[in-house]
């Protein structure tokens, strides 16, 4: 026996990207090659909260997860 299986498009739309949550990531100032790191990474620092400032994508790319303080 033999089917024959159609799919059927009903629309079409762009498919549009989630916003990355920015999180807070603690690093500490004797870290400066982790610093250096998150600098290139494009994570900006927070002077107010004391914490560098990434998308989470980002902070798990690094492998940083555990250091995320807030979400």
């Amino acid at each position: 026996m033999r089917f024959t299986t159609v799919e059927l498009v009903v629309e079409q739309a762009p498919i549009s990207a989630k916003p990355d949550q920015i999180v807070g990531v603690r690093v500490d100032y004797q870290e400066r090659q982790l610093r250096a790191a998150v600098k290139a990474a494009g994570a900006t620092w927070d002077h107010e909260a004391g914490v560098w400032r990434m998308p989470l994508k980002m902070a798990r790319l690094l492998r940083l997860r555990e250091r995320i303080i807030d979400r």
